[in-house]
């Protein structure tokens, strides 16, 4: 039977599945794709069988297409698709499209090996989708919630389907595929949604469905949520009881509550939904069971009953009072003043006690005694706790018509009730308050007593007793306040004089002292009894005044969170030796503001008794305050004192703030990790504070409140947990999920802070990244300072790049640096109240990065107008200055100002700060040079310390006479103990010779007793002692013990204030370095400089290390005799200590190498200054270091490991070699041959100690091919001591050290013989010269074991450019210098050297010239060509200068006209290229606003006068004046062979008025054309360009030297000759000849470079250039002396002027002066008289120029007139106005004439306003004299010829003079239709003013000079000729020639375009003198090309011109 069944089994599986092997099945899992039949290969053995499976869900369906179907009989192949229904498809049937939502099977079977390429076919799966968009934290009832629906991979066959979405039993239709759908559900709980398409293909429909779960949002309005009655609760109930709410159902609702601050928490969770209730909108209750012991541990009393309601969607919070009683006892009620209280309506304090129970309502009325059923008055109150319910004051007013009452008191509770009732109380008049002052009470004499009474209206009895002796007994009568007049009430008084009544005493008092006083003040019910002391002066006190540096009285001044510093200034003019002593207090004050009693007074200011105090808001507990100050003098014998003084102002304290950060930043971002640290950082001053944090998914959801947010778990990071994961300062979390962001928040709070919080963003990425973390290191607060930089540290171990950005822009210095410095520059940059980012990101090897970002804000500045200072110059130490600020608001904190002065004599320093806007009366120093200017920097700070800056100049000029009274000021202001006065007197002047050195000593005593607080006065303090020890020798010893306790004091409070990171201490730590420095100078006590200063000078560097970060560059801090450099370190950048620093070197750091930061101070000390010399021991440089490691807490390096760090440190360069040429010996053969050479060394002897010396001999040996080397040092000595040490060595230079031991100490003068033995003895015959120098050299280091300088150990190195001295250790200091540990010591190191100089022997030199020429003729041949040269030149020269004195002339135009007789000088300036000249003719006009001129022809034809580079000046006439010139008509002939020509401007002279005006032509004008030039304006003249180009010009023609004798401008001349050029250039080529020379000896022995010229090459030295360099800068000076001195001597040609010119143009205005003003025969006489000895009224200089305004002539004093009536009608306008005592420049018109020249010296420029267009402008400045008549100006308002020749929208403004001369303004008012014009005026040529203040007879200086020059350079290079040899100085001919190139190229150029830069930069105005030509008597003679008959023809018109005093006419 089995074998049965198995045959069966077998049989079947045959027939069911043949060739299984073949057949098989695929699962197709891709959305779309493309199937084919299969291979041939795969159905090769006949039967093949495939099935494609496509398994469809509801929301899918299939799209197939078939491509290409080839199956044609069926019985070899089929294909059959099974869905719902088979089909088999072969033969005809052949399918296309199939398209089915049912699961689908694609089966091929084929029993023919020829399958391949039978079909294929396409298929795609459709799929619908609906994705919710609301997040689940939005999704409510009743809020729309949006769906998207999606018909996802369609074919793009065009199949048709309707979409619709159902929700809320609502259906929509759709009219696209993909679609956005919103649904509203008004049913809380999970509702369900569908989504569907069809198509109606076959019927097809595709859908799907989704559930949400809706909850409904809770809002007040709709929960009505109320607390029932139930929640009195009794305190000892046994039961269990409830608190039970009701509210209007909503669901879900989670319920969460706390009572009070207790930790009892109750909770309730809602219950399934009721649809019922939530339809009918019912109310439901929830109650929340309270057990015993939850109200035992809360207590009796109100408590707050915090609740919460929230769900996933909301939350919501209420606070209810809920109420534990407990049964109460007995209830008192007392009135505290007793019987008797203030009438109405003051009040008065009742007292209420319940011995038992809490809580209770408690019910006062006050009842008429009269009538106890009649309540006047209700008041209720509520103590809610035991404590407040045993003593509770209330304050009630009485009542106003009731004299006698008693005060009902009930109290209840819901377990009892309580009764009491007051004693009889009596309405009276009452005195509340008394303050009692006085004034100057003296004794013998009548004083004034002051009583203020607070009280009510009434009469009372004063009895006043003084020292138990009745002196006062009087009726006081109080009125209404009303009814007084407070305007007479004194300021300096704490009360608020509103409330006060004030009345006065007069009485006299026979002693003088301090005695006490009682005012008794009573009436027949109340007495009130006021004590205190009262000071009787013997004499009128030196204490004036004492104020408070704040504002008004009035204002109350906030404390601000960094503090209020409070400062005082005393009027303290005592010429006696009292003192001053100061005695702070602080009250407790309210509204009221009553006398400060001394139960409210406060401890903390007890102490203070200094003039500076700084609250802080940690001190203060938050409210009003008084804080009075009291000055006293006394008597320095018995302390009696003399004189007191008050002053008072009132600030608020607020409630303190703390800021928390989180350490990391604002934006972390961590790896594949679930494990978090978070840390807060506060503030050290909090004393247990409370940290809460919370977590949620969203920042939304984060708490404010610490004590709700405890109850919230809506948008926790955890589900439904509770927010709050964590109440200590640090914590860690460790289920965070990866790829998830979450929103970190601490609230910390403090007893006495404001609740602060603190946000960070945290990211867990999945990925593998590097675990970054960065810490802020300085200006870590949220908020950033922008004066000080932020310093972040990053640490990561995985990452191998890092990068820095700051708001998105890459920081590149940060770049792959684990620390990053924003700079101050940086933020300075950054908006206010902007959030500004940093951006750190890592990167590790795999490519992933991680990213922090710290988010912050920086400080908002002060904002407002600006400062002012007046005036705005003055005189050094003699001007009183002020500076004003206006309308600087900072919030609500006060500003504070800082006043700081700069100069480069004093530095910075700060002159004032405080609240005060302004800073009154204070002097300045000098200015810097070169404009006097002092800068004034004002700092106007916020609360939080962000400054707002402004800097204002002003200029002072020198001053060396300091007056008495400053010596006086200064006194008073010691005795005063007024350090701001100190520093406002002593630091302008301590330069002078007027702060004595008794004053020095002073100001260091009282400094010693003041009392420093804030940052400011420190900074002031350190700043007075720099400047009072400037003068270090006259301070006494004692005061020197006093500055060094000082420093260190300073040195202890910089340190505790560099423990916070918001301030800069600098300007406090550099003035005390620069003291340190000052003391070391001191001559009488040298063993503090070791002992002390050395040290002190290291702490401090050790404080300015702090913000030094590693890898910055060194930082240097410099004085006048010391030099500190910071450098920090880490391993990166630790080349930096090995190789950077020129000062000190570690040779190896492998003791120290493991500790990432090294620090290293280095302070070298100028031994010139200070001296650090012993008794036996001379230091040339002393160097101090010390080393320490690590950067936010340094440590020194530990003496084990510094022992071993071998030092070396800098000594000094190299001194100078000689060069000593080479001599072949004697014995020379061609087998041996030897060069030999001998120099002489003086050794100097001295008593110090050399032990431990060498001396360094080192030679080098130009020619390398040396065999072998000897040196030898032979004595000198007649003696019988001898030295003869002999030394060999191999190659061509040695160090020989000598240990100067070996040496004896009597012997001076030595002998070093050089011999040098050559491998090759060719090389004898070339020159070989040995370099050497010869010097001692002596290393020490300081040992305090014999306390003094020690040099075991320490050698010279001399291996490099500069001499050093190397340590085999680093020594270590004992504790002789210092109490502390030997490790805060620095290492003293110090040198000496002593250069021993080398001569040459010139008893070897031959002085046989001859015989030296033929051997070496270079040099005689070189000077025998320059003096032979010079001769020539000279005579060129000579001849030049006289043709000079002719070219500078005017060239008189031929058509004047002889009837013309007003003037007009116009110069030509030609360009300078070579084709820039012409021949042609040449014709212009002038246009001016009056009228237009005459064409004028000023060159014919083939005439040579417009030549290239030439300037030519014309003298034009006309009839009249044509006003001011606008422009110009030029025309130009055609000429054959010329094109174009180049005219580049043009200058027009008005000889009438000096008007001139300048035209800007830079133009090429060609043939036969016509040419209009308008004016150019003001703007146009300033340029940069065109003055720098001018002025460029001109210096290049004038002050280069070589260029100067051929390019110079005839009227150049007057200022230096050529021959005076001339002589300067051989002078400066002597110089150099002799200075390569000198310095060539050095070069011989370097190695050359081909230069390949040609076929040739030639040897080039680097040296040869380096020297042509080099010679060319050093002999630039002294040339420059000479060309200064030629410059500065006075002209010797002085010849008599004929002003035919200026006569004749001053007709006109002769003629139109007589208009005006009659001319008496006395004034014509004396016009006459002066045109007849004008010559001798003259000054030389100006003998060829105009009449400068000095002369006193008629036209003059006429015009001096006409002036004088002008201003005298404005003068009494002005007096008005004349209340300012500075000179103003309106001042300038009431000078007369003749003082206004005085004035001419001090070069005074005045600038006058612009004039409107309707008012004409005044003619204005110092030195105006020319104005244009009245009648002229009448003429000038016709616009007949103005229209024509106005050029419209131009503006001709005048530029300011630069020197010598001085530019007024001309407005003038011209018609409507005129734009309003300026017209230059000049008053005087600006070629008078050439001042020479050296007299003729100094020429012979400058000569002198060149002539000793030249000779000694001569001589001396003979003789330098004689040593070098043929060879060298043949080389040495291309260093001269280089070094005369480099000053042709380079040093005069250069020179002459620096000169002209710095004269525009420093004074850019448009210089006269870069245009304007001399005006000359003589008239050019005109030259034609080809013809001379015109010679006589012009002197005939020269004679003419002069005899007829006026132009002469020619015809053409």
């Amino acid at each position: 039977m089995r074998r049965l069944i198995c045959g069966v089994l077998i049989f079947y599986c045959i027939l069911n599945f043949p060739n299984q092997a073949i057949a098989n099945v695929v699962e197709v899992t891709n959305t779309d794709g493309k199937i084919t039949s299969p291979s041939s290969s795969e159905c090769n053995n006949g039967f093949f069988m495939r099935s494609w499976k496509f398994s469809l869900s509801p929301d899918s369906a299939l799209f197939l297409q078939f491509d290409q179907f080839h199956i044609k009989r069926c019985d070899e192949a089929t294909l059959i698709v099974k869905t719902r229904t088979t089909s088999n498809y072969c033969g005809e049937l052949i399918p296309s499209i199939i398209l089915e939502s049912k699961s689908t099977e694609v089966k091929f079977t084929s029993d023919t090996p020829r399958c391949s390429n039978l079909f294929s076919f396409s298929y795609k799966t459709i799929r619908i989708s609906v994705t919710l968009l609301t997040p689940h934290f939005h999704q409510r009832v009743g809020k729309y919630i949006k769906f998207l629906l999606d018909l996802r991979n369609l074919p793009t066959r065009d199949l048709q389907f309707s979409c619709s979405f159902i929700c809320n039993q609502k259906m929509i239709f759709l009219a696209n595929t993909t679609e956005t759908v919103s649904c509203m559900y008004e049913t809380p709980g999970k509702v369900s949604y569908l989504g569907q398409c069809e198509t109606p293909f076959q019927g097809l429909e595709i859908k799907t469905a989704g559930e949400l779960y809706l909850e409904n949002e809770l809002l007040r309005k709709r929960l009505q949520l109320e607390l029932k009655e139930n929640y009195q609760l009794n305190e000892r109930m046994t039961s269990s009881n409830s608190l039970t709410i009701t509210h209007i159902y909503l669901f879900p609702i989670f319920y969460l509550a706390t009572l009070g601050n207790s930790s009892v928490e109750l909770s309730v969770v809602s219950t399934t939904f009721d649809l019922l209730k939530y339809s009918s909108q019912s109310k439901t209750a929830v109650s929340f069971h309270l057990q015993p012991q939850d109200v035992a541990l809360i207590g009796p009393g109100q408590h707050n009953f915090h609740l919460a309601l929230q769900n996933n969607v909301s939350f919501i919070t209420y606070t209810f009072p809920i109420y534990i009683n407990e049964k109460l006892g007995l209830l008192n009620v007392t009135s505290i003043g007793g019987r008797y209280v203030g009438m109405y309506p003051h009040f008065f304090p009742v007292q209420l006690t319940l011995t038992k129970g809490a809580p209770a309502n408690i019910t006062l009325s006050i009842q008429d005694i009269r009538n106890t059923s009649n309540a006047v008055k209700n008041v209720s109150i509520t103590c809610i706790s035991p404590i407040s319910c045993q003593r509770t004051i209330v304050n009630l007013m009485p009542p106003k018509y009731t004299k006698e009452f008693i005060i009902v008191a009930t109290a209840e509770n819901a377990l009892s009730f309580s009764e009491g009732v007051s004693e009889v109380i009596e309405t009276v008049p009452k005195v509340y308050d008394v303050y009692f002052d006085s004034k100057r009470v003296f004794p013998g004499m009548s004083s004034i007593l002051l009583l203020y009474v607070k009280g009510d209206v009434g009469n009372y009895n004063l009895n006043l007793f003084i020292n138990e002796t009745l002196k006062i007994n009087t009726e006081l009568v109080v009125k209404a306040t009303s009814d007084y007049d407070v305007s007479d009430f004194p300021t300096d008084v704490p009360i608020n004089i509103h409330q006060y009544t004030k009345f006065t005493f007069e009485l006299t008092f026979e002693a003088y002292g301090v005695f006490k006083s009682l005012a008794m003040i009573y009436n027949e019910n109340e007495s009130y009894n006021f004590t205190g002391n009262l000071l009787f002066q013997q004499k009128p006190s030196c204490l004036a005044k004492t104020k408070i540096r704040t504002l008004s009285k009035d204002v109350i001044i906030p404390v601000p969170q960094r503090g209020l510093t409070l400062s005082v200034d005393v009027d303290f003019n005592c010429f006696d030796s009292s003192s001053l002593e100061f005695q702070w207090s602080a009250f407790r004050e309210d509204k009221d503001f009553e006398t400060p009693k001394l139960q409210n007074q406060v401890q903390f200011l007890k102490s203070s008794t200094g003039s500076e105090i700084e609250i802080t808001t940690n001190e203060l507990p938050p409210g009003l305050y008084i804080v009075i100050v009291v000055a006293t003098a006394s008597t320095a014998a018995n302390h009696q004192i003399t004189a007191e003084q008050k002053d008072y102002v009132r600030i608020e304290v607020p409630t303190r703030k703390m800021e928390v950060v989180i350490a990391g930043g604002s934006i972390r971002e961590f790896g594949n990790s679930s494990v978090v640290n978070f840390t807060a950082n506060t503030p050290k001053s909090l004393v247990t504070p409370s940290f809460n944090w919370f977590c949620a998914a969203s920042k939304e959801e984060l708490p404010n409140d610490a004590t709700l947010g405890k109850l919230k778990r809506k948008g926790s990071c955890f589900g439904w947990d509770p927010l709050l994961i964590g109440v200590n300062k640090s914590i860690t979390v460790n289920n965070f999920q990866s790829n998830t962001q979450y929103f970190i928040r601490v609230i910390v709070t403090a007893k006495g802070y404001e609740d602060s919080h603190d946000d960070q963003n945290i990211f867990l990425s999945p990925n593998r990244i590097p675990n970054l973390s960065v810490k802020c290191i300085t200006n870590c607060k949220r908020n950033k300072l922008v004066h000080l930089p932020i310093v972040l540290q990053s640490q990561c171990m995985s990452c191998v790049m890092q990068s820095w950005s700051l708001n998105n822009v890459t920081l590149n210095r940060c770049q792959n640096k684990t620390r990053c410095k924003v700079m101050e520059s940086e933020l300075i940059k950054l908006e206010e109240n902007q959030n500004q980012s940093i951006n750190v990101k890592g990167y590790n090897s795999e490519g992933n990065t991680t990213t922090i970002i710290f988010n912050f804000q920086v400080y908002v500045k002060p904002i407002g107008r600006t400062c002012t200072i007046s005036p705005y110059s003055g005189v050094a130490y003699k001007t009183l200055f002020s500076v004003h600020c206006t309308n600087y608001l900072s919030r609500n904190d006060p500003v504070l100002y800082k006043f700081s002065v700069s100069t480069k004599g004093t530095g910075k320093f700060l002159n004032q700060y405080g609240y005060l806007s302004h800073m009154k009366d204070f002097i300045l120093p000098p200015g810097n040079e070169p404009n006097k200017i002092v800068n004034i920097i004002v700092d106007i700070c916020s609360g939080e310390g962000a400054c707002n800056q402004q800097t204002l100049k002003a200029r002072v000029s020198i001053n060396h006479q300091i007056s008495k009274a400053i010596s006086n000021k200064v006194n008073f202001a010691i005795n005063a103990k007024n350090l701001q006065r100190l520093v406002q007197l002593v630091v302008p002047i301590s330069s002078e010779n007027a702060l004595t050195s008794v004053q020095r000593n002073k100001i260091v005593e009282s400094l010693n007793t003041m009392r420093l607080v804030s940052g400011e006065s420190y900074e002031q303090a350190s700043v007075l002692l720099n400047h009072v020890t400037n003068k270090p020798d006259e301070l006494s010893e004692n005061n020197e013990k006093i500055l060094w306790e000082k420093l260190a004091e300073l040195e202890t409070v910089v340190k505790n204030i560099s423990k916070g990171d918001q301030t800069n201490l600098t300007p406090i730590i550099e003035p005390c370095m620069q003291t340190v420095a000052n003391l070391m100078r001191m001559k009488h006590s040298k063993q503090t400089k070791v002992s002390r200063g050395t040290i002190r000078m290291s702490e401090f560097s050790r404080v300015l290390m702090r913000p030094i970060m590693p890898g910055d560059s060194p930082v240097t801090y410099e004085s006048a005799s010391t030099r500190t450099k910071l450098l920090r370190t880490d391993h990166n950048t630790i080349g930096r200590v090995l190789g950077n620093t020129s000062d000190f070197y570690l040779e190896s750091l492998s003791p120290i190498v493991a500790d990432e930061i090294i620090n290293l101070e280095v302070s070298q000390y100028k031994t010139k200054q200070i001296d650090f010399d012993t008794q036996d021991r001379k230091v040339d440089h002393v160097t101090s270091v010390f080393i320490t490691t690590g950067w936010l807490k340094p440590v020194p390096v530990s003496p084990e490991k510094l022992y071993r760090l071998p030092p070396r440190f800098t000594v000094a360069p190299k001194p100078q070699s000689l060069s000593v040429r080479m001599q072949t010996s004697t014995s020379c053969n061609f087998t041996i041959c030897n060069l030999r050479g001998a120099v002489t060394m003086e050794k100097h002897l001295t008593q110090e100690n050399t032990d431990g010396a060498f001396i360094i001999i080192e030679v080098t040996i130009s020619n390398r091919n040396v065999a072998n080397l000897q040196l030898q040092l032979i004595t000198k000595s007649n003696n019988n001591t001898n030295v003869n040490t002999i030394v060999s060595f191999q190659g061509h230079q040695y160090t020989w050290k000598i240990p100067n031991s070996n040496l004896p100490k009597n012997i001076k003068d030595y002998e070093i013989k050089i011999l040098a033995q050559f491998k090759n003895w060719t090389d004898i015959y070339s020159v070989v010269n040995a370099k050497i120098v010869t010097y001692l050299t002596n290393c020490f280091y300081w040992d305090d074991a014999v306390n003094n300088w020690n040099h075991i150990g320490c050698y010279p190195n001399t291996e490099n450019r500069v001499v050093t001295c190397q340590c085999d250790h680093f020594p270590i200091t004992s504790l002789g210098r210092s109490s502390v540990d030997s490790n805060n010591v620095p290492t003293l190191f110090a040198s000496r050297l002593i250069v021993y100089p080398n001569k040459i022997r010139f008893d070897k030199l031959s002085w046989n010239l001859w015989e030296e020429f033929l051997k070496n003729p270079i040099i005689i041949s070189i000077l025998f060509l320059l003096y032979s040269s010079y001769i020539g030149l000279w005579f060129w020269a000579r001849k030049a200068d006289k043709n000079s004195e002719n070219g500078n002339c005017f060239i008189d135009v031929r058509d004047n006209s002889a009837s013309d007789n007003y003037g007009y000088y116009v110069t030509i300036y030609v360009g300078s290229s070579l084709s820039s000249g012409t021949q042609c003719t040449v014709a212009i006009m002038l246009i001016g606003t009056n009228g237009i001129g005459n064409a004028h022809i000023i060159q014919n034809w083939n005439e040579e006068i417009l030549n290239s580079g030439s300037v030519c000046s014309f003298l034009i006439t006309t009839s009249g004046s044509l006003g001011s010139v606008t422009g110009i008509r030029l025309w130009c002939s055609d000429r054959p062979n010329e094109t174009k020509w180049h005219l580049q401007r043009i200058a027009v002279r008005d000889l009438e008025t000096n008007e001139c005006c300048f035209f800007l032509c830079s133009s090429w004008i060609t043939n036969n054309s016509e040419v209009l030039f308008k004016v150019a304006t003001y703007r146009e003249l300033h340029t940069f360009y065109r003055l720098l180009r001018f002025k460029g010009e001109n210096f290049i023609r004038d002050r280069h030297l070589w260029v100067s004798m051929f390019a110079m401008r005839p009227w150049q001349r007057e200022e230096m000759t050529r021959v005076e050029r001339l002589s300067s250039c051989y002078q400066l080529i002597f110089l150099i000849l002799l200075t390569t020379l000198m310095f060539y000896g050095s070069s011989a022995s370097q190695t050359a470079f081909q230069i390949v010229i040609g076929s040739g090459s030639y040897k080039l030295k680097w040296a040869q250039v380096a020297i042509g360099l080099e010679v060319g800068l050093l002999c630039f000076p002294l040339t420059v002396v000479v060309t200064a001195l030629f410059r500065l001597c006075q002209s010797s040609r002085e010849k008599p002027l004929t002003h035919n010119i200026i006569d004749s143009s001053r007709s006109l205005l002769l003629k139109q002066l007589q208009y005006e003003e009659h001319f008496t025969p006395l004034d014509r006489k004396r016009e006459n008289k002066h045109h007849k000895n004008r010559s001798a009224t003259h000054r030389r200089s100006s003998s060829k120029y105009l009449k400068q305004n000095g002369s006193s002539t008629s036209i003059d004093k006429l015009k001096r007139k006409k002036d004088r009536e002008r201003q005298n009608r404005k003068r009494e306008k002005r007096k008005a106005g004349s209340g300012n005592k500075h000179r103003t420049l309106e001042a300038l018109d009431h000078v007369p004439l003749t003082s206004r020249q005085i004035d001419k010296e001090h070069n005074l420029t005045v600038v006058t306003p612009s004039a409107g267009p309707n008012t004409p402008a005044k003619v204005k400045g110092s030195k105006l004299r020319s104005k244009l008549p009245q009648r002229r100006l009448h003429n000038l308002n016709s616009n007949s010829d103005l229209e024509f020749y106005h050029f419209e929208n131009q503006e001709f403004l005048s530029p300011m003079p630069s020197t010598g001369y001085i530019y007024g303004y001309l407005s003038y008012e011209a018609d409507a239709g005129l734009n309003h014009i300026r017209h230059p005026i000049v008053d005087i040529d600006p070629y008078s003013g050439n001042f020479r203040p050296l007299p003729r007879s100094f020429i012979v200086v400058p000569w002198m000079i060149i002539v000793t020059t030249v000779g000694v350079s001569s001589v001396i290079c003979v003789m330098y000729g004689m040593t070098y040899g043929l060879d060298i100085t043949i080389e040495w001919l291309f260093s001269l020639c280089f070094a005369i190139l480099n000053s042709f190229i380079l040093v005069e150029p250069i020179t002459a375009l620096a000169l002209a830069y710095l004269k525009v930069v420093n004074n850019p105005r448009h210089d006269l003198k870069d245009w304007l030509t001399p005006i000359s008597e003589k008239v050019y003679k005109r030259l034609r090309k080809k013809t001379s008959s015109r010679w006589k023809q012009h002197q005939d018109s020269h004679h003419k011109f002069s005899k007829r005093n006026q132009p002469s006419r020619h015809d053409h």
